[in-house]
């Protein structure tokens, strides 16, 4: 699964949708996709499909070629060797004037690891919507992929816990020397459900998109 971001401009109209596409899905075009999104959003279909086509292609482009750079399976020598690769999720998520800010650790190596159960699970302690629930999941696998997409482009071997790039290496977490936290690392890592005003809630989305706009600049440009 790929996770999709549009966050489209045109003459006026804007969209802004996250979704996972199956990458190996050859039954839907994108163009269909893209042409039943418009009739949802009431969007003119002349002007957004070509948009919305390019914005997923692009993506999932992206996907595919990192998923090509990495090895198939691990080998018995060397599987063995690895453990986890951990990174730092962060979740800054709006729904209407909720504002949900949360951090967690994520194992990147670890294939059995769902990012839709472990959000449902989430959303459901916290009784969140179902809207939280699925921008949850669409937020790890956004980060996961940009990591491992950086590392394939990079030429990390994947069976190896060591990343030999130093400023990428900077990314991950360090091996665990302890089971109990700080008291600065508990509050960082403790959910919070804030009630935003609207007009922080239109200043924190015109900050998300330069900030969503910067990273893919970076990312692209790896």
């Amino acid at each position: 699964l790929v996770a999709i971001r549009l966050e489209l401009d045109f003459e006026g109209w804007k969209l802004r949708d996250t979704f996972t596409w199956n990458a190996s899905d050859d039954v839907t075009s994108y163009d269909d996709f893209a042409r039943g999104l418009c009739e949802d959003y009431g969007l003119p279909d002349n002007s957004f499909i070509p948009l919305i086509r390019e914005a997923m292609a692009t993506q999932i482009a992206e996907h595919v070629q990192t998923q090509a750079l990495r090895p198939e399976t691990t080998s018995k020598d060397t599987k063995g060797r690895l453990t986890t690769l951990r990174i730092p999720i962060k979740l800054d998520i709006t729904v209407g004037a909720m504002n949900l800010v949360d951090q967690f650790e994520w194992d990147i190596l670890d294939e059995d690891a769902s990012a839709e159960t472990f959000a449902h699970t989430f959303a459901a302690d916290l009784g969140l919507t179902g809207e939280f629930e699925t921008a949850i999941a669409h937020s790890i696998r956004e980060q996961v992929d940009v990591h491992l997409r950086s590392l394939a482009l990079a030429g990390h071997s994947f069976d190896s816990l060591y990343v030999s790039d130093d400023e990428l290496r900077g990314a991950f977490l360090p091996e665990v020397s302890t089971v109990s936290r700080s008291g600065q690392d508990i509050e960082d890592h403790t959910p919070r459900l804030l009630q935003l005003s609207e007009f922080e809630v239109e200043k924190l989305e015109r900050e998300r998109e330069r900030d969503n706009k910067r990273k893919r600049r970076q990312t692209r440009g790896r």
